[in-house]
This record gives C-alpha cells, structure tokens and sequence, in this order.
C-alpha cells in the first residue's frame, strides 16, 4: 500500500468554507428563512465532509503505522466535548429559570440523551424532526451528533479489521454505503416511514460516501480521475473547462437545489438526499483548484464561519428553541434574525476562548473532560427523575399543567354499549323519556356534567343515548363532505330518533375545526343537509337543540396560560382571554348555524353564554383550575361543576317527576 501524497495532506480552506454552507443552510432553515425551505440538508453535507476528514486522517495514520483508538477518541473528546458541555450547561440553567415543570423534565432526558450521544433514538422515540412540537425542544439538533458518534464508534474497528487484512477498503465503505442507502430508500421512500428520519441505518451510506472519497483520493487518485473524465466526457463544453470545475459546478448546484427545492413535505432523506451528499462529494473531490472552491469556498468570510460552524451549529438552535418558548409561540422574523446573529459572536467566543486552547491540548485532557459530560449527564437524570426541580415548581403551576394532560370521561363506567345493524350508540338511564345526543368530542364532552345529573337525580331526569364518535360532524352522508370513518353515523342517529322513547335531539360539534368541510364548495351542502335532518326530526315531533362550537385557540390552552416575563425574570398567568377573541374562533360557522337552526326549527344554544362575561371570558375557575384541557375541549371536571345549559333538556317536566329535585351546585363561572 503506497503512502499518500504530501497535497493529500495539506489544509483544505474550501473544505471550511463548505461547512459555512452547510451551517447556513441549517440555520436558514430553521430560522425560517423562506430561500431555505430544503435548508435541513446542510446536515447531509455535514456528514459527508465528516466522513471525508475523519477517515482521512485514520488512513493517513495507518498508512504510517502510527494509528491508536486512545489518541483517536482523545481527539474526538477534546473536538467535540468542550463546546458541547457549554451548551448543555447553558441548556441546564436556563431551563432551570424559565421552563415550567414538565418542560425541565423533558429537557433533562435530552441532556442526558446529548451526554450519551443518542438524541437520534431519544427524539425518534417522541416525534418526527418536522412535528409541530419541534420548536420546543433546545436539543433537538443534537441527532446528528448522535449518529457522528455513533458511527465512529463502528467505522474505526471495522478500517483497522479491513487495513490488517488486505481487502480492498473501497469497495468495503462503497459496499456498506450502498446497503445503508438501500435500506434508506426502502424505508423512506418505498414504504414512506418518515419516523425513521433519526435512525443510523438509514444515515450512515452519507458518512461513508465521505469515507470511500477519502482512500480514492488517498490511494486511487488516477482511477478516479480517469472514472471522472468519463463520467464528464459528454458534458458540453468539457473539453474547454477542467474537470475540477465541471465537478465543483455540478457539486454546488446540487446543493442548491437540495436547499431551495426541498421542503418540509418532502419524503428525506430517501432519494432526494443524493443531491447535498453527492453535491458535497463533488465539492469536495474538485480540490483546491477549482474556480469555485478557490474563489468561493475559500473566501475569507466562508473560512471563518466554517471555522466556527461546529459551535454555531450546537448554539443557534437553543437560541431559537428558547426564544419560540418565552414568545409563547413562533417569534416574529425579526426577532429570529437578532437571535440568529446573536449566535455568531457566542459561537466566535466558544471558538476562541475554549475550542482551539482544548484541541491542542494533550490528549489526557480528555480524561478531564469525559468526567465533565458525565456530570452534566447526571445533572439532566437528575431533572428527568425529579431529583432537581425547575424554580416555576416553587409557583405552584402544577395543577395548570396537569390540566393540560388528556382528561376524558366519554364513555363513562355506566354509559351502556349497544351495537345495532346500523352502528353502534351508548346509553343511560331507564326512563320513558330519553334524550339523543349526537356529533363528535365536543358533544362528548358535556357528558360528565348529564352523568352527575343522572347520578344524583335519577328520578328527575330523563334517560340519554349518545351517538358519537371524534372527528365526525352529526351531518347525513354527503358525497364529498363526510369523512369515510363517519359515514353512517347520522343514519345511524336518526334511526335511533323514531324510537318513541325519543323526544329530544341535541345536535353537537366542533364546527369551527372543519375547515376542508366548510369550505367554498362544500360548506352549501353540508348545510343543507344538517338543515334538512332538523327538519325531519322536527316533523317528527322531536325538540331539536343545535350546540354552537366553543371558543377555541392556543390562548384557552392550558399549557400556554403560563407565560415567561424577561422583563422581571418571572411568570405571568394569562387569566383571561377578550370576548372579542372568543367571538372571532367561532366565527362564521357560528352565525350561519343560527341561519340553518332558524329556518330548521331549532333552537340554539351558544355555550359562550355560559363560558363568558360581556367582555372576557375567564381561563380559569374560581379554584385556580383551567377552563379547558387543551385548545378546544373544555376539562372534564369543569364540565361536571359548571356546565348548566343542558340541565333543563335533560331534566324531566314537573308532571312527570317522581320524586322532588335534589338541590345541585355549580353555576357557571362568570
């Protein structure tokens, strides 16, 4: 095996200016700039020229009979650990000062996780790295480190096995880059399993095209040129410009396109992560000499930012993450951009003042800082089991959070299931009398308050069916309205309606979430057909009630009513939220609805009535309690307490009582 050429082993400016780009790309991205919609793919170039460094320097080594593990991963630790442990640390406190309790527990599991370089599997484990929920999560981007790490751990042994035994390592790193592509593929674009989007099976063949450019630039150099030259020849124009600026010309257009063609909705990596990681391949195998490399990628700007991209990469992410929890939701461009440039200097000071005195350090200093990530380590276990607690905990918050959690009492223990031909229904009570309810979770919802009234005064209280069932509307089947998981619901209520027992509807829903069913089109219809159902129970004799949707919206959810101050560095719970706001979540589904249950014969119950003042409508009770348990559905216990506006419907006529009324609390809070 020859030894590698001295240009082989030169600096590499335009190698740090293609980090610039990829860190830019990420940033972009996340900060939402609006060119960046692909941006994410900066961390497909990441790997590749991780592959391309990192295995260059183990071949140059073992070429020279000079490799060890221990100075390798001493190495590893004095490169990647100290500015890691910073953020971290930075994380750690932070959160302590400003995130509520079930937000410092979260954190801590994913400090934990970037300790142990395994937040790809802690986040795969959650959600997927486009969720919703992302911009909540200070350590998110800490995946990629987890799978750098993670094949570092395999690829060194797996080199030093193949270098000692004499097989082609080339075809080695380009037999298991093809399989890890295959795998990536297959799962990601065959069977779209988006969730695998954090797994190292399907990451690893862009580490390892970095890995088979670094022996073919080390040891096959004239094969490959000759494979480029060939691969090149019918490009027009090659025979007048090099083939290191064809190569950097194609490399750096299929990272453009990766950047400003992909987008959020885009299957990745599959298929389309071949164009930043053979865009950054092509970069990097052009060399020095190429007009884009020397003119671009080696600019002075471009250097530097590579040469910080490791910290601006682990800080600019918190930064944002941070900033979106203190705003209580996405911070306005300007904000993120005064963020984002607060990165750079923060980045510079980590770079300066810690990174580069650590890296030429000797290599025991990795004895002292495995110990420090360690500690940081158990610091973040600490927090996730509740050891350590968040200074909100001492606030009394936690009764609002828990608030948030899912609380459901449909069906309750002695709602009756019954299943017919036509679907299924539930009921209680065993009156003469009974009162149907359909539609979806909203109407569900009001059943703890009919099963208190059921509970404690049976005699006075006519019986009830409910058919329901999430995300259906109690609207007959219409062709290109109704959901295909609600078709026969509504049937299935009106025929329980003709039963004589029957002698109340109430009619119920969300109606302000269906946006794709209202919308121009399909809203006349819809309409129509809720108009003449009400119409036909009417005819047959049946008292039809018609609910109005809730207010609805992030400012009614418990998990927004805390929110964080800077200015006095404390909390602030949103107690109330402008009637004006109220009015406009339920507008106007709310006013044509009055329109189909006036020309119906129904009668209309608008629930914030009972849920409002004139002007405001209170977020939490007189307890302290939220009204609601998330953005739209009112908690269940409140229900029980304060929701009256079904009492009468469901309450037997005077003639009709066989024993007096028990006297029952809870009036609405107003």
């Amino acid at each position: 095996m020859h030894r590698p050429c001295a240009s082989d082993l030169a600096y590499r400016p335009d190698i740090d200016g293609l980090r610039a780009v990829a860190v830019l790309s990420v940033i972009g991205f996340h900060a939402g700039v609006r060119w960046f919609p692909g941006g994410y793919a900066g961390v497909d170039i990441f790997f590749v020229i991780s592959g391309f460094l990192i295995t260059s320097i183990i071949l140059r080594q073992l070429a020279e009979d000079r490799f060890s593990f221990a100075d390798f991963y001493a190495r590893r630790c004095k490169r990647i650990f100290p500015a890691l442990i910073i953020v971290l640390a930075a994380v750690f406190a932070f959160g302590w000062m400003f995130l509520l309790p079930n937000e410092y527990e979260r954190i801590g599991k994913h400090i934990v996780a970037g300790a142990g370089f395994v937040s790809n599997f802690a986040f795969w484990l959650e959600s997927g790295y486009f969720d919703s929920a992302a911009g909540t999560k200070p350590l998110l981007h800490l995946w990629s480190l987890g799978i750098e790490e993670q094949f570092y751990l395999l690829w060194p042994p797996l080199l030093l096995w193949v270098w000692k035994r004499k097989p082609d390592a080339l075809a080695v790193a380009i037999g298991l880059a093809s399989i890890s592509f295959a795998i990536n593929v297959m799962l990601v674009s065959l069977w779209q399993a988006t969730d695998m989007y954090f797994l190292p099976p399907i990451r690893f063949w862009e580490l390892l095209v970095g890995s088979a450019l670094a022996y073919a630039h080390l040891f096959r150099r004239e094969e490959l040129e000759h494979l480029l030259k060939r691969a090149t020849a019918g490009v027009p124009g090659s025979r007048l410009v090099s083939i290191e600026n064809i190569q950097a010309t194609i490399g750096l257009a299929l990272i453009a396109v990766a950047v400003v063609v992909l987008d959020k909705r885009t299957l990745f990596p599959g298929w389309w992560a071949m164009a930043p990681t053979i865009g950054a391949a092509l970069l990097i195998s052009a060399g020095p000499r190429a007009w884009i490399n020397r003119k671009l990628m080696a600019n002075r700007v471009f250097v530097f930012i590579g040469l910080i991209s490791y910290p601006l990469y682990l800080w600019h992410w918190p930064l944002l993450s941070y900033t979106h929890i203190m705003t209580a939701g996405a911070p306005s461009p300007t904000v993120r951009i005064v963020v984002v440039a607060a990165a750079f200097p923060l980045s510079w000071l980590t770079f300066r003042m810690v990174e580069k005195s650590i890296r030429t350090a000797p290599n025991r200093t990795a004895l002292v800082l495995v110990p420090a990530l360690a500690v940081i380590a158990c610091f973040g276990l600490a927090v996730f089991t509740r050891q350590l607690h968040a200074r909100s905990e001492r606030y009394g918050f936690e009764k609002i959070i828990k608030a948030a959690a899912p609380e459901w009492g449909f069906p309750g223990p002695r709602l009756k299931p019954f299943h017919t031909a036509l679907g299924y229904h539930f009921a209680q009570g065993d009156g003469s009398r009974k009162v149907l309810f359909v539609g979806d979770s909203h109407m569900e919802q009001y059943y703890t308050r009919i099963d208190r009234l059921l509970t404690e005064r049976p005699d006075t209280t006519k019986g009830v069916v409910f058919v329901t069932r999430r995300r259906c509307l109690p609207i007959p089947d219409v062709e290109g309205v109704t959901y295909s998981e609600c078709k026969g619901l509504a049937e299935n209520a009106f025929s329980i309606g003709q039963r004589p027992d029957i002698d109340t509807v109430v009619l119920g829903a969300a109606w302000n979430r269906y946006d794709d069913i209202f919308a121009p089109g399909k809203k006349e219809r819809a309409f129509r057909a809720l108009a003449v159902m009400i119409m036909d129970y009417r005819k047959m004799g049946r008292q039809v009630y018609l609910i109005l949707p809730t207010p609805r919206g992030e400012a009614f959810d418990p998990a927004h009513l805390v929110r964080r101050s800077l200015r006095d560095l404390g909390f602030v719970v949103k107690q109330q939220v402008e009637r004006s706001h109220a009015d406009a979540s339920v507008e106007p589904i709310a006013s044509q609805l009055v329109k189909v249950a006036s020309s119906s014969g129904a009668t209309v119950i608008n629930p914030i009535d009972e849920l409002c003042r004139e002007d405001y409508c209170p977020t939490l009770d007189l307890d302290g309690m939220p009204v609601y348990t998330d953005d739209s559905h009112l908690r269940q216990t409140y229900v029980r307490e304060h929701i009256t506006f079904l009492d009468e419907i469901v309450s037997l006529p005077q003639h009709d009582r066989t024993d007096i009324p028990i006297a029952m609390g809870g009036t609405a809070h107003r």
